[in-house]
C-alpha cells in the first residue's frame, strides 16, 4: 500500500439499524458494566460492495443496565484505484469507521439515562480481536 495515497474505497452510506437502552432506576455502586462486539460482511464481487454490519452491546439484556448498538457502513472499491487491500479493509478499517457511530450512540443513552460514570467505553482493539478470531478457526 502507497502510504501517501488514499485507499480507493469510498463510504457509500452509514446506516443506524438499531438502537435500544433500558436502565432500571437503582443502580447499586458496585455496579460493573462489560462491551461485546460483533462484526458480520457481505461482500458483492460482482459490484465491488462491501457492507459491514456492526453491532454493540452493552451489557447483557437482562442487566440493570442494556444497550445494543447496530450500525451499517456500506463501502465501494473506486474504479481501479485500489491502495489498499480488500480484505484488510474488511478486517479492520470498515469495522473502525463505525465503532465511533456506536460508541456515541451509547455514550449519548448513558448520559440522557443519568449514568455518566459509564458513559466513558473502553477502546476497543481490532486487531487484537481480529487476531482472536484467526486462532478459534
Amino acid at each position: 500500500m502507497n502510504k501517501e495515497k488514499q485507499p480507493g474505497i469510498s463510504i457509500n452510506r452509514i446506516i443506524l439499524a438499531t438502537s435500544y437502552f433500558h436502565r432500571i432506576p437503582q443502580i447499586t455502586d458496585d455496579y460493573k458494566s462489560s462491551i461485546s462486539l460483533a462484526v458480520k460482511n457481505n461482500i458483492d464481487k460482482e459490484k465491488n460492495i462491501l457492507s459491514t454490519e456492526l453491532e454493540l452491546t452493552l451489557n447483557q439484556e437482562d442487566s440493570p443496565v442494556f444497550a445494543k448498538v447496530v450500525y451499517v457502513g456500506v463501502f465501494s472499491i473506486m474504479g481501479n484505484s485500489e491502495n489498499m487491500s480488500f480484505k484488510e479493509f474488511v478486517e479492520y478499517s470498515a469495522p473502525a469507521i463505525l465503532i465511533p457511530y456506536a460508541r456515541e450512540e451509547i455514550q449519548n443513552r448513558l448520559i440522557k439515562a443519568d449514568l455518566p460514570e459509564f458513559a466513558i467505553l473502553p477502546p476497543i482493539n481490532l486487531t487484537a480481536l481480529n487476531k482472536k478470531k484467526i486462532t478459534k478457526k
